[in-house]
Formats: C-alpha cells, structure tokens, sequence
C-alpha cells in the first residue's frame, strides 16, 4: 500500500450472539499487531433499543508499504460469516466541505479522502479444520495522478451522468470481461473537461465499451484546447480494451469525448479506465 496516509486491516465476524465471544490475532510480516474490538453488544442505537444484529469487528493499523497479514481468528459461533477489508485515508486536492459553517459529522477532513477494498468477501466459516486462502494484489504506482482524484470543470453525458470508478449504471466498470476499479464511466454524447495542473507531459488510460449493457457503438475522442489529439476507431461490446497514451504538450485543458459512432445513442456506455496523468 503506497502513497496512502492510513491503513487498517479490519476483520468481520458476523452470526449468532454467541459470535460477539469470538477472538482473533493478526500478524503482519510475522509479528503480532495490536487489535482494536468493536462488538454489536456495545453499538449506538439511536432509538436506544438493541440492534437485532450480532457481529464484532478486529481491527489493526497497517504501515505504508508491501506487507504480509495473517489472520487468526477462532469464531465463537459455528455458523458465522467471515470478511476481511483494508481502509484507510489518502491525500487529495483540497476540496469545499460539503457543510455549512458549523460542525460537520462526520467531521471533514480536507485534501484527504477515504479508500476501502475487499481483501476476503464473505464467506461461511469452517469452524473444523483450519481454512487458509492467500490472495496476491497487485500494488501499481504512477509518476502522476488519476483523474478520479482531480475536480473536472465540466462533464456530461448522454444519458445517466458521469460516474468516477464505476460505470455510467453505477456498477462496476468491466471492458471484455476486465474489471476496472478505477476511471471514468459515462454515456455518449459525453464531454468531460479538465484543467491541466502543471507538470503533467502525458495522458494515459484504458478505454473501452462496458459490458453491462449490449447493442451500441462509440467512438472515443480526445482533445487538447480543442485541437483533436487522437480518435478511435468505432468501438462495440466485444472490442478488446485500447490502451491510449496522448502527448499534452502545451495543453491547458483537456476534453475526454465520447461520440454515438453515428447510429444514435442507445446502450453507448463507455469507460475511460485508469484515466491518468503523467509527468
């Protein structure tokens, strides 16, 4: 985990009552961290009535970096529901506070923004033998930044809006069967515009039509001040992913389109994935 400011491991246990009696150690790189609880028994209710749920939570700080993490849990429960997340907290561009001039709950926290994955979906837990699963995830870093952490100065679609990591359905963005976590997702005719900050040499992105839907075409367009940098050719549902890397320089701002291919807009979902900036 790199260029983060925070990370946790957290670890849910959720069943029966007997599941808040349930522990768990964690290790990370072979030594044992420190574990935080949090058990339904002692959730706020605000209608001060008990929460008919029963569930705990083990949670342990991660440092920056690449890092093995061993879960040992005992449930209490043998008929309990396992899940294991990582969040935390990353740097942003500073951003207005969605409130007004009083206190904010949650509390804002500007230039940061909040991240989460799942590193274990739920799943039934064997309270028999011992169930070990090892899942590598691959750690990418850019010398740059994506678009989804930057504020674009207009973005329109055909149909829907534009949605950051995910698709214009508000599902996850999938290009030939490809799961993309991170980008831009819209609808032809579509028009996103970003200002450039300094620095940045390159654009950079994944593109692609999105299999939730089937029947249309789009071409994608790219422009810098207006001048067309790079269109594509038409591109339908079983068109293999394009990757696209465009020079920007001396462009200030940059326009991602999406055009209809010239059959109408009907089912033209695109995705702009890992849409990126680099220096």
């Amino acid at each position: 985990m790199t260029g983060i400011d925070s990370a946790e491991v957290c670890v849910l246990c959720e069943g029966p009552p007997d599941v808040a009696l349930s522990t768990c150690s964690l290790a990370v790189d072979g030594v044992d961290a420190p574990v935080a609880s949090s058990a339904s028994a002692s959730a706020f209710a605000a209608t001060g009535k008990p929460a008919d749920e029963h569930w705990i939570w083990f949670i342990t700080r991660v440092p920056e970096g690449r890092h093995t993490v061993e879960v040992r849990l005992n449930p209490a429960a043998p008929a309990s529901t396992v899940a294991v997340f990582a969040r935390g907290t990353a740097p942003a561009r500073p951003s207005d506070a969605p409130f007004d001039s009083g206190p904010a709950f949650p509390l804002y926290r500007p230039e940061r923004r909040t991240w989460s994955r799942t590193l274990i979906p739920p799943m039934a837990c064997n309270t028999g033998a011992a169930v070990v699963q090892r899942r590598p995830r691959e750690i990418i870093t850019i010398d740059g930044v994506y678009l989804d952490t930057l504020t674009w100065s207009e973005a329109s679609a055909g149909w829907g809006e534009v949605r950051l990591n995910r698709s214009v359905m508000d599902k996850p963005m999938t290009i030939t069967g490809r799961r993309c976590l991170r980008g831009i997702g819209t609808h032809a005719d579509s028009r996103i515009d970003y200002e450039l900050p300094s620095g940045f040499k390159t654009f950079a992105a994944t593109i692609g039509y999105d299999q939730e839907v089937r029947g249309g075409s789009v071409v994608f367009v790219i422009k810098g001040d207006d001048r067309e940098l790079f269109r594509s050719p038409v591109v339908g549902r079983d068109t293999a992913p394009i990757e696209v890397r465009v020079p920007l320089d001396g462009v200030s701002r940059l326009s991602l389109i999406v055009e209809d291919a010239g059959d109408g807009i009907a089912a033209d979902h695109a995705n702009w994935a890992d849409a990126r900036l680099l220096k």
